[in-house]
């Protein structure tokens, strides 16, 4: 199994089959995905002052395939991932309980995922190109929940600037930017643009992609930006 740690998550590829993997995720988050289409996610709170199982384990994976070496006699009937999530440890007195809360979520996405956090994924990285008064944002990712997505205008220390509605967003489409917008709003002081997704009354539900502004003049831009 690899996999890389992105902004407090973690991405699963399965490349050895037949083996049981054990992985501490200080995240929160899990996720597993088909070359292309759809990622799965599992989101759940995480103690970084806990005890975990299993060497400190909170995220253990089981993949099996037909004619894969196992340590234990197995007669797989095909290509399997069993995935679990396990809460610390705890000492309970008669009548005492625990329990780890789960919360699944899916995104239509094409592949490569290159970053996964907890409100959608990435696969072609978010860019914002601002010249003469118009700004450039791209960007190809997949949303867990639906709303709408907020193009956010941050200054040197993260304080927001400006905000403007982007487009709808939903967990059974992909979400792709390729816009060239109109800053209405001054934005000097701003250092960063970040995409928001807001639910569908408003509310923020947290940042899907941030990046630094470039600015700069390409004949293609104004070009486009001049239709």
């Amino acid at each position: 199994m690899e996999g890389q740690d992105r902004a407090g998550c973690h991405g699963r590829a399965i490349s050895r089959p037949g083996r049981k993997n054990r992985r501490e995720q200080p995240g929160g988050l899990d996720s597993f995905c088909k070359p292309i289409e759809w990622l799965l996610a599992v989101r759940f709170p995480y103690d970084s002052s806990a005890a975990y199982p299993d060497g400190g384990a909170s995220v253990e994976c089981w993949t099996e395939s037909p004619e894969a070496v196992s340590p234990v006699p197995i007669r797989s009937p095909g290509f399997l991932l069993e995935a679990e999530v396990l809460g610390p440890l705890h000492t309970l007195q008669p009548g005492q309980q625990s329990h780890l809360s789960l919360e699944w979520a899916l995104a239509y996405c094409p592949g490569p995922i290159l970053n996964v956090n907890a409100v959608g994924v990435t696969h072609q990285p978010f860019s914002v190109q601002v010249v003469n008064g118009w700004a450039q944002v791209r960007g190809i990712f997949g949303c867990f929940e639906t709303g709408h997505v907020a193009l956010t205008w941050l200054d040197g220390v993260g304080q927001q600037l400006h905000q403007m509605i982007l487009q709808p967003v939903s967990p059974l489409s992909v979400l792709q930017i390729d816009s060239i917008v109109f800053l209405a709003t001054p934005i000097d002081r701003a250092v960063c643009a970040a995409l928001i997704i807001l639910r569908t009354d408003g509310s923020d539900l947290g940042q899907l992609a941030i990046t630094k502004i470039e600015v700069a003049y390409t004949a293609e831009l104004k070009k486009n930006a001049l239709k």
